[in-house]
């Protein structure tokens, strides 16, 4: 583990000065990076204008704005942990940054157990985690197969002792259904199998209506607003924003659940539409991965900093609010036409900490030189390798 050495900002070349950042899609924004090191928390990686990885990192005062710098230039800002030498090369391997890639370069980082027994725990367990998920997606398609296209024929839910004759009548369904959409049968089945593959890769367990991690946003967001009359001044401003952004990244999950949905109503439409263009359905699909990318951290980082009282300290508040997800513009388009779509937070105008809340900040960025907020991410970076 290495000890965490603040950077001299002024000091450092960047390519993009700290400034106020509201990208206009989630690439233009990239997926979050589960650093350890405390000065990165927050990172993103994204594609550049080289087609190599950028880092965006969040403004170390705690404002909104954010740095941006190649991604070989990251100990020019800090000296990272062991962990996070290792991640920046394994990111750096990869062709494609999206939440899922991330994911799975996280876990093969943390079962080598460099960030400690506990993350490679779970990184050794997301495997068969995965195996478990897909097999139940599986199950659960087979059964929504048969009662879309062969009504009556279905078991719900399908037993061990009986899934293969489930098998056999979902396979005798699907050769009817390929016959009147003209498709192969093959194809059709295995596109069967790949959207089960995908919705648990995505962390989306068909038939869970209401998933703990959007209602882990709304829970944020109106804690935030209960402590926006409580916070005077630039912070309580920033924890009334960030609050509107939970509130909307809560509803475009929703909303982007809700199509994933509407999409399995109509398994035989799905399953042609994955055999003639399955990137556009992965693409559709994968929206919630990108919405919900990053949300997952901050609960955590709200249920940690207030583990001890109802509210956290004031710098842990101000390191929290700093690495909100920003939600693109991209998104508001991503809601059905007849849903009242919100409008985004106004970041025209960032209000600028008091000196007391970049005095805050910085005593309690402090306590990294002890380590304590690595070993903190450490404990983060376990959930963010979990299946």
């Amino acid at each position: 583990m290495s000890e965490f050495a603040p950077p001299n900002i002024a000091s450092v070349a960047l390519s993009t000065p700290a400034s106020d950042y509201q990208p206009r899609s989630f690439h233009e924004r990239g997926a979050a990076v589960p650093f350890t090191t405390p000065i990165l928390c927050g990172a993103l990686v994204r594609q550049g204008p080289r087609q190599g990885p950028e880092l965006v990192v969040c403004n170390p005062s705690g404002g909104r704005g954010v740095y941006v710098l190649p991604w070989s230039g990251i100990d020019t800002i800090c000296q990272p942990t062991l962990h996070d030498i290792a991640l920046q090369a394994e990111i750096a391997r990869l062709g494609d940054f999206t939440p899922g890639t991330i994911r799975r370069a996280a876990r093969a980082v943390a079962v080598t157990g460099i960030a400690g027994r506990g993350a490679r725990h779970l990184a050794e367990q997301a495997a068969p985690g995965l195996a478990e998920a897909q097999a139940h997606n599986h199950a659960l398609l087979r059964e929504m197969l048969l009662r879309q296209c062969a009504p009556g024929q279905e078991n719900s839910p399908p037993q061990t002792a009986i899934l293969a004759e489930l098998i056999v009548r979902v396979e005798a369904a699907i050769v009817t259904l390929a016959t009147r959409l003209r498709c192969p049968a093959t194809a059709l089945g295995a596109s069967l199998l790949a959207v089960g593959d995908l919705l648990a890769e995505l962390r989306v367990a068909i038939g869970d209506p209401a998933p703990a991690a959007i209602a882990a946003i709304g829970d944020l967001a109106r804690t935030l607003r209960g402590l926006h009359t409580s916070l005077p001044g630039p912070l309580g401003q920033e924890a009334a924003r960030v609050a509107a952004t939970a509130q909307t990244s809560q509803a475009c999950a929703t909303s982007v659940l809700a199509d994933i949905g509407a999409a399995l109503d109509d398994l035989p439409t799905l399953l042609h539409r994955f055999v003639r263009a399955p990137a556009e359905v992965i693409a559709q699909f994968s929206r919630i991965d990108w919405v919900l990318d990053g949300w997952d951290r901050a609960a955590w980082l709200w249920r940690e900093a207030t583990a001890a009282g109802p509210q956290p300290s004031r710098g842990a508040l101000i390191e929290l609010l700093a690495q909100i997800p920003r939600l693109p513009a991209e998104a508001i388009g991503w809601m059905p036409p007849n849903h009242a779509k919100p409008t985004l937070p106004d970041d025209a105008r960032p209000a600028p900490l008091a000196d007391a809340d970049a005095a805050a900040l910085a005593k309690w960025r402090s306590l990294a030189g002890r380590g304590d907020l690595v070993a903190r991410n450490e404990r983060l970076l376990a959930s963010a390798v979990a299946a």
